[in-house]
Order: structure tokens, then C-alpha cells, then sequence
């Protein structure tokens, strides 16, 4: 009678466990099966299906949230959900924050998003949601910080270093970085995040000393991510910096390609044709396939007025590929800087030919009409250019001129409001003259 109530009891006692462990699995089941997907392709149908399953499931799974908006493609065509799913993501952090204001993972998570989001995903915001102020977000994080200071986490210390290092708070970023090496001197990301915030702090010598310990640890990563760095920090417009980074590759691996090619791309860049033309021949010497090279070390040539050397350039590389559409445009280009104005058109005309998609020589041709005061073949040209890119402003500007030349007033004030449009509040110089303009022909 006893063994049959034991047996009763455990019973009961398994299918309590049985339900609540179908529940935990039910509500995780969902996050196995994303993070499966997502080891094999990160935008797989299978992942977002079980993304968007999750959501329909529970409103509340932040990380689904989370990732679906920061998918670019989705964004770009959903923007009216994106700002729906944004409103609801930031709704589950409030909420959290105003049940548990002692909890500082909310604070970290609400901050981490939003840096990511600026950082990363610009565009995100299209729909209402512009970038959100940096001090909100280092707010949440400090917040963080004084509910929790020295976390048993480690890996808090690392998200708060990189939002800090996001923000541009190059200390605070090197000190939770450096507490969080502290704890796991084995990852590497950490160093290179640290050495990345010296740089940028200008404390060079603290940098190289993360960045040898980055190298000793794992040569083959060292090898790949510095010069990643360097092209880094060319996209922002770093370009001493960008120097720096790439003059780092060049004592390691003196004969590393990719290094001469992305330096030369920042010496252009700075003007210092002189010094990007000796890394252009360095990449065509170590890879002579790299037709490319010549083609830039052409355009630097023009820049300095060696127009014959330049020349040399363009017709090696159309010796070789012979539909090379950037080597006749350089090469029209070229002829008219020599004055060798029935030469031009025809280069221009080929260069279109082989990248039909490229407006460059359309606005080129454009700009050579404008100049021969053949206004109505230059409106044509940029028109050309602008069925290809509707949203290119300097074919709106260039277009403005020629109908002013061409006595198209009202087609003038036309192309100067879609500049307007599409050109960025600091060009504020030729705005403000674009707005003299409209106000002058109105």
C-alpha cells in the first residue's frame, strides 16, 4: 500500500516536471532552433521563418525583435514594420526596466541595441526612428555601471566596452576592456578592440602592444583583420590613421598586396598622388593581373600632369581587355586634359558602352558638352546619368547649370529643388548658393 502511494506521488510529481519541462522547451525551442539556422546560413528562409514564428508566438522574445530589424534587407523592404517592430522592442525594455529597475541587464541590453543600431544600421529610422542620441544610450550604460560595477559576468564588461568604444569614450572603453581581459586573457576580439581604442585615443604605443600580443596569439587572424582595420578607418575618413594601420601589415609582411592597394586608396584620397603612384606600381609589381592599379596609378599621373605616363597606363590595360570601361574613361579623361577634345567623346562613348550601369561618364560627357556650350547635349547626358541614378546630386546640380546656360529657368529651379533633396545638410556652401539661385530665378 505504501510502495503504491510512493509510486502515486512520484507520479504526480513526474508529469508536474513533464508539463513545465514541455514549457521551457516549447518557449526555447524556438531560440534552438535559430541559433541551428543561423550556424548555417544567416538569412536562410528556414531562419525567418522561425524568427518570424517566434514573434507570433511571443510578442515579448527581444533577441527575435532584435534580429529581424537589424536584417538591412528587411529593413529596406518593410520600413513600416521596421519602425512597428522598433516601437515594440524598446516597448519590452521600458517595461522590464519599470518592473525591475535594479536590473542592469536590461539597461546593457537597451543600450547595446541602440549603439548597434547607430553604429551599424544608419539607415534603420527611415519611418520616424532617427539615430538615438548618444547620451541616452551611454546613460543606460552608466546606469549599468552603478547597479552593477564589478559584474560576475565578464562578458558584461566587454558590452559595455564596446558600446563606450562606439560612442567615442575611448578611456572608459580601454577600462572595461582591460577589466574584461583581466578575467579572459585568451580573446583576442578584446585586444583588438582595446588596441583599436588606444589607436584611436592616440596612445600608439599601448596599441602596438596589443596588437603583438594579438600577433603572437593568432598570426593568421593578426594577419587578416589589420588591414580590414586600415579600410576601416578609410571609410570614416581616418586616412592618418588608416596610414597607420597599414604601415602596421607592411612591417609583418612587407610583401602583402592587399596592404600597398589600400594605402595607395588613402594617399589618393589625402591628394599625396606622388605617394600613391609608388604603391600602385608596388601592387602591379607583386600581381600583374591587378589591371586596376593602373588604372588608379593612371588617374594619379593625370592629377600630377604626367598626361603621357598616364596614357601609357590606360592603353596597357586596353591592350590586355580590351573592354575595360574604366580604362577608357581615365584614358578620356587624359585626352582632355591634352586638349584632344575629338578623342574624348569617343572614350566616353566606349566606357558607357562596356559599364552601362556606371554614371560617371555620362556626367563627364555632360560636363564636356557644358563646356563646348552645347547645353542641350549636356541636359541630354545628364539625364542619362540620372534614369541610372535618380538620387545622384551632382547631376542635379550640373543639370541646373546647363539649363541656366540653355535658358530653362523653370527646369533650372526644377534640378536645383532635387539637389536640395538629395545633397546633405554640411555641403552647406553650395547649398546656400543652390538657395540663392532658386530665390534669384523664381
Amino acid at each position: 500500500m505504501k510502495f503504491k502511494k510512493i509510486l502515486k506521488l512520484f507520479s504526480i510529481l513526474f508529469i508536474i516536471v513533464a508539463i513545465i519541462s514541455v514549457g521551457y522547451i516549447s518557449f526555447n525551442f524556438r531560440k534552438v532552433q535559430f541559433l541551428y539556422y543561423s550556424k548555417i546560413a544567416r538569412d536562410s528562409e528556414k531562419l525567418i521563418h522561425v524568427v518570424d514564428k517566434t514573434i507570433e508566438e511571443n510578442t515579448d522574445a527581444d533577441w527575435a525583435l532584435s534580429y529581424k530589424l537589424t536584417r538591412y534587407k528587411y529593413i529596406k523592404q518593410n520600413p513600416e514594420d521596421e519602425e512597428r517592430l522598433y516601437k515594440r522592442l524598446m516597448d519590452i525594455y521600458a517595461k522590464r526596466i519599470e518592473m525591475n529597475p535594479d536590473d542592469p541587464e536590461n539597461y546593457l541590453d537597451r543600450a547595446g541595441f541602440n549603439a548597434g543600431k547607430n553604429t551599424f544600421f544608419p539607415d534603420m529610422g527611415m519611418m520616424g526612428n532617427p539615430e538615438i542620441p548618444w547620451d541616452l544610450i551611454i546613460a543606460d550604460v552608466e546606469k549599468a555601471v552603478e547597479l552593477d560595477p564589478e559584474p560576475n559576468d565578464p562578458e558584461v564588461y566587454s558590452k559595455r566596452g564596446v558600446i563606450y568604444f562606439s560612442a567615442g569614450i575611448y578611456k572608459k572603453a580601454i577600462s572595461e576592456l582591460t577589466k574584461y581581459i583581466q578575467h579572459d586573457k585568451k580573446e583576442l576580439n578584446a585586444y583588438y578592440m582595446r588596441a583599436r581604442a588606444y589607436f584611436e585615443d592616440d596612445q600608439y604605443e599601448k596599441a602596438v602592444v596589443d596588437l603583438k600580443i594579438l600577433n603572437e596569439k593568432d598570426p593568421k587572424t593578426y594577419k587578416s583583420i589589420i588591414p580590414d582595420w586600415g579600410y576601416t578607418y578609410m571609410a570614416e575618413g581616418k586616412y592618418d590613421k588608416a596610414v597607420k594601420a597599414f604601415n602596421e601589415v607592411l612591417k609583418h609582411n612587407p610583401n602583402h598586396r592587399d596592404t600597398y592597394w589600400g594605402r595607395a586608396g588613402v594617399y589618393e584620397k589625402m591628394y599625396q598622388y606622388d605617394e600613391a603612384v609608388k604603391d600602385f606600381t608596388k601592387v602591379f609589381e607583386l600581381d600583374n593581373s591587378w589591371l586596376s592599379a593602373l588604372i588608379h596609378r593612371a588617374w594619379c599621373y593625370m592629377k600630377m600632369d604626367e598626361l603621357d605616363k598616364a596614357l601609357d597606363d590606360c592603353n596597357y590595360v586596353l591592350s590586355k581587355e580590351t573592354d575595360n570601361g574604366e580604362a577608357y574613361y581615365y584614358r578620356g579623361c587624359v585626352y582632355g586634359k591634352k586638349e584632344e577634345f575629338d578623342k574624348v567623346l569617343f572614350n566616353l562613348d566606349m566606357a558607357a558602352k562596356y559599364k552601362p550601369d556606371w554614371v560617371v561618364p555620362y556626367i563627364s560627357k555632360g560636363q564636356f558638352y557644358l563646356e563646348m556650350k552645347e547645353y542641350d547635349k549636356a541636359i541630354d547626358s545628364y539625364d542619362q546619368a540620372l534614369m541610372k541614378e535618380p538620387w545622384n546630386k551632382k547631376a542635379y546640380y550640373c543639370k541646373a547649370i546647363a539649363c541656366e546656360e540653355a535658358g530653362r529657368l523653370n527646369n533650372a529651379v526644377i534640378a536645383y529643388k532635387l539637389y536640395l533633396e538629395h545633397s546633405k545638410p554640411e555641403e552647406k556652401s553650395t547649398r546656400d548658393f543652390v538657395n540663392q539661385r532658386i530665390k534669384e530665378l523664381e
